[in-house]
C-alpha cells in the first residue's frame, strides 16, 4: 500500500501544474522536475504446435517516475513499473554526480552496463521484444555504483553491483553476491549519416543468494503474453560464480542500420560438478521507408524524429538463437525469425507488429509455433 501511495503522489505532481513549461514542475531554483511514463501493450496471436500459448493481450510495461536536477552538478531519476495485479516494483532509482570532467558516478537502482540491446530503451527498440540471448543472458537491472566516461568516439563504463531490490534472498549474517563489470565502446567511423560502432563488456558476479548458490535461464518466444518458456533450465546448484562476456557491432547508414550481438554467460561450480557455459547471437536489420535515422549517443542508439505529417515508416527483420544444453543441463535451443513493420505516429506514440517464426527443442522434443504480436507504445 505504501509503494501505491507513493506512485498516486507522484502522478498527482504530475497533474498538479498544468502550467509547466516542457513538462517540468517549478519547485525550488536549481531544482528540475519532469515526468515520465511509459505504456506498452500487446496483443498476441498464435498458431501452435504442441504447447498452447494463449491469445490475448498483456499489459507490458505500465511505468511512471520523476526525473531532473539538483543543482548543476546532480541528476535523478525515480521510475517505479505497476503490474497487471496491482504491485509497485522500482525500475530505476538512483542519483548521479556529474561535476567532474572526466566522467559521472551513479548510485542506486539501475541498468548495469552489458549488452547494447539491452541498454536501449524499450521505446526504441527496432522489434517489440528484445533478441533471445539478451533477455535470458544478460545482466540485469541492480543495486550498485557505476562509473562512466563517455566522449565522442568512445565510451567506458565500470560497475560494481549486487542483486536488483527484491531479488536476493539473504543469509543470516546478511550476505549477497556481488559482482563487478565493465563495457566499452568505439566508433571508428562516425560522420553526419554514417556509423561504425564496436563494443566489449565483461562481468563476474556471484549468485544473489549465497546459501542456496542456484540460477536458473529461461525465456518467452520474444513475446510478453506468450507465458509459456520453450526453454529452460532446471535449479542448476552449487553456483559460485557467474561470468558474463558480450560482443556488439553495428552499421548504420542513413535510414539503415544493422545491428549483433554474441553473448556468453558461464557458471563456475563448486564440489566435482562441471561447470556450464551457454551463447547466443542475433542479428537485427531496420531501414525506414520514410527516410529517419536512428540517433546515438554515448555509446547507445536512441529514438528517431518523425520527418512527415504521417510520422514514419520502418521494415525491420531479426534472426536470433539461444542454446541452453550443456552438459547434464538440457535446458533445450531456441531460434526466431522475425519480420516487423512500425509506425511512428509523432515522438511519442507508435504502433508495431511483429511476425515471429519460432523453432525450438528441449529434450528431443521440438515445438515450433507461429506468433503474430502487436504493441500500442505511449512514452512521455
Amino acid at each position: 500500500m505504501l509503494r501505491f501511495t507513493i506512485l498516486i503522489i507522484l502522478l498527482l505532481c504530475f497533474a498538479a501544474n498544468e502550467e509547466a513549461q516542457a513538462s517540468q514542475i517549478s519547485v525550488p531554483d536549481g531544482v528540475t522536475v519532469s515526468p515520465s511514463m511509459r505504456f506498452h501493450l500487446d496483443y498476441a496471436l498464435h498458431r501452435e504446435d504442441l504447447r498452447e500459448l494463449g491469445d490475448g493481450f498483456a499489459m507490458r510495461r505500465a511505468w511512471a517516475g520523476i526525473n531532473g536536477k539538483l543543482y548543476s552538478d546532480w541528476n535523478y531519476q525515480f521510475l517505479f513499473s505497476l503490474g497487471e495485479s496491482g504491485q509497485v516494483s522500482p525500475i530505476a532509482l538512483y542519483l548521479r554526480y556529474t561535476g567532474w570532467n572526466i566522467g559521472h558516478v551513479t548510485i542506486g537502482h539501475m541498468k548495469q552496463p552489458y549488452g547494447l540491446e539491452w541498454l536501449m530503451s524499450s521505446n526504441n527498440l527496432p522489434m517489440i521484444e528484445r533478441a533471445l540471448p539478451i533477455s535470458t543472458l544478460s545482466n540485469a537491472f541492480n543495486l550498485g555504483l557505476t562509473f562512466s566516461i563517455h566522449r565522442d568516439m568512445w565510451s567506458l563504463s565500470l560497475t560494481g553491483f549486487g542483486p536488483g531490490a527484491g531479488a536476493a534472498t539473504r543469509t543470516s549474517d546478511g550476505d549477497e553476491g556481488l559482482g563487478i563489470g565493465g563495457r566499452f565502446t568505439t566508433t571508428p567511423v562516425r560522420t553526419d549519416n554514417s556509423l561504425i560502432h564496436f563494443g566489449i563488456a565483461a562481468h563476474r558476479e556471484g549468485p544473489a543468494d549465497k546459501t542456496s548458490r542456484t540460477i536458473h535461464f529461461s525465456t518467452r518466444p520474444e513475446s510478453s503474453p506468450s507465458t509459456i518458456r520453450l526453454v529452460e533450465t532446471d535449479q542448476i546448484t552449487e553456483v559460485n560464480h557467474i561470468n558474463r562476456l558480450g560482443f556488439e557491432t553495428t552499421l548504420l547508414r542513413g535510414p539503415l542500420s544493422l545491428q549483433t550481438e554474441w553473448m556468453y554467460t558461464g557458471a563456475e561450480r563448486g564440489s566435482d560438478l562441471a561447470d556450464v557455459d551457454f551463447s547466443g547471437w542475433y542479428v537485427t536489420g531496420s531501414y525506414f521507408l520514410t527516410g529517419e535515422s536512428r540517433s546515438y549517443r554515448n555509446g547507445v542508439f536512441g529514438g528517431i524524429a518523425p520527418k512527415g505529417i504521417y510520422g514514419a515508416f520502418e521494415l525491420t527483420a531479426r534472426y536470433s538463437t539461444i542454446n541452453l544444453n550443456d552438459g547434464t543441463i538440457t535446458g533445450g535451443e531456441q531460434s526466431n525469425v522475425t519480420i516487423g513493420f512500425n509506425w511512428y505516429a509523432n515522438n511519442r506514440v507508435r504502433f508495431m507488429f511483429n511476425y515471429i517464426n519460432v523453432t525450438s527443442e528441449r529434450e528431443g522434443i521440438s515445438d515450433n509455433p507461429h506468433i503474430f504480436l502487436a504493441r500500442t507504445q505511449m512514452a512521455i
